[in-house]
């Protein structure tokens, strides 16, 4: 479960995950993060989309 966000930080997010998707030399510096230690598969172009989608409709 995600904690509550505001609109600054749900706008954050989003633009943190927007340049995740069109800059791939950061996907190489946060892969570690991403993948929580290689524990996990990244999330798809698609998944990501969902995300996005769903965090910019969810605000506190």
């Amino acid at each position: 479960m995600l904690p509550n966000i505001n609109s600054r930080e749900r706008d954050t997010i989003i633009a943190a995950l927007r340049a995740w998707q069109s800059a791939p030399r950061l996907r190489q510096s946060f892969y570690y993060v991403a993948t929580a230690g290689g524990a996990q598969t990244p999330l798809t172009e698609a998944e990501l989309d969902a995300l996005c989608r769903r965090l910019d409709v969810t605000v506190t």
